[in-house]
């Protein structure tokens, strides 16, 4: 990989990395008393992002700490175990999450991330096998990266996506780079557009095009749509769920699937006329049809009519 792309992901990586620790810094904030099952997934899934974002910089010791804690929060997710001591598991959380914020402090340094998590991670799985009823013999060395074995169960949702990123984000190229890389272990069979994505030309394509994904997978559109979601410097979405033949063969004639969407942008936004028309302008290729209210977008009326009522399509 070249300098220059190497340094522009290194640039991403930093600032992604410090939103998800500020993510999970609120998060534990609010929840010292205890963690629902929504704080137990977002912990969940802010692991899972770090230590995929790690290992694909090559910071191991960084993923390696980040995987640990996503197997505990995996197995508070799974099962639900009682008597959780959750001031211990805060603490947990808090060491794991300095560790993380010194390496990622050294990286925007320019130093080496040479810290050793072998610590915290050694607390980490005493406290999993605690929670499981299998604490290790004394003396004995806990493992660093538990396995999981998956079984691949048949997939049943067909998707297609189209991801643009806002217009000052800049480096659209290395994030859907990132975006392909942190989802793959959630779907089968990914197809990506462009199918280069570190080069120049990517870079333009994205801009002008989007990022174009074709996968399948078991979690469902609310799921899916959570996760694409939460892309940083998203700036719109467009997914799509269709059945096994459409998405074998296309041109089958099998009937689509009909979406009734309402939306309403932010009291500040201005302007929400034009923005439900551009709204609409990216869309339409995406769709066999589509249907909107107010139908006359460009003009004061409809402008006040989307403040109050809202912009509808289907």
């Amino acid at each position: 990989m070249a300098d220059f792309d190497r340094e522009s992901m290194l640039e991403m990586f930093i600032y992604e990395m410090s939103n998800l620790l500020e993510q999970l810094e609120q998060i534990v904030i609010t929840g010292e008393s205890g963690f629902d099952i929504g704080q137990i997934n977002e912990i969940f899934r802010i692991m899972h992002t770090l230590k995929g974002s790690a290992a694909m910089m090559m910071f191991d010791n960084i993923s390696t700490t980040a995987h640990c804690m996503e197997d505990l929060f995996f197995y508070l997710r799974e099962e639900n175990p009682s008597g959780v001591d959750y001031s211990t598991l805060t603490d947990l959380i808090l060491e794991g999450m300095d560790f993380i914020k010194v390496e990622i402090g050294k990286i925007e340094s320019g130093e080496s991330s040479d810290g050793d998590g072998s610590n915290i991670i050694k607390k980490i799985n005493s406290f999993l096998s605690a929670l499981k009823g299998t604490a290790p013999v004394s003396g004995a060395p806990a493992e660093t990266a538990p396995t999981r074995i998956t079984i691949q169960k048949e997939p049943k949702h067909f998707y297609k996506a189209k991801i643009f990123f806002e217009e000052n984000s800049e480096m659209e190229n290395i994030r859907a780079y990132t975006l392909v890389h942190n989802i793959r272990d959630k779907v089968y069979k990914l197809k990506h557009t462009p199918e280069d994505l570190i080069s120049d030309q990517a870079l333009d394509e994205v801009r002008k095009e989007g990022l174009r994904l074709e996968f399948e997978t078991e979690t469902d559109y609310d799921g899916i749509h959570k996760i694409l979601s939460q892309t940083i410097f998203l700036k719109s979405l467009f997914l799509e769920e269709s059945n096994n033949d459409l998405h074998i063969q296309e041109n089958v004639g099998t009937q689509s699937n009909l979406y009734v969407i309402s939306l309403k942008f932010l009291e500040d936004a201005e302007m929400e006329n034009i923005r439900a028309y551009t709204l609409v302008h990216n869309i339409t290729p995406l769709f066999e049809k589509i249907e909107f209210e107010p139908k006359e977008l460009l003009d004061n009326e409809s402008l006040n009519t989307i403040r109050r009522d809202g912009f509808k399509l289907a």
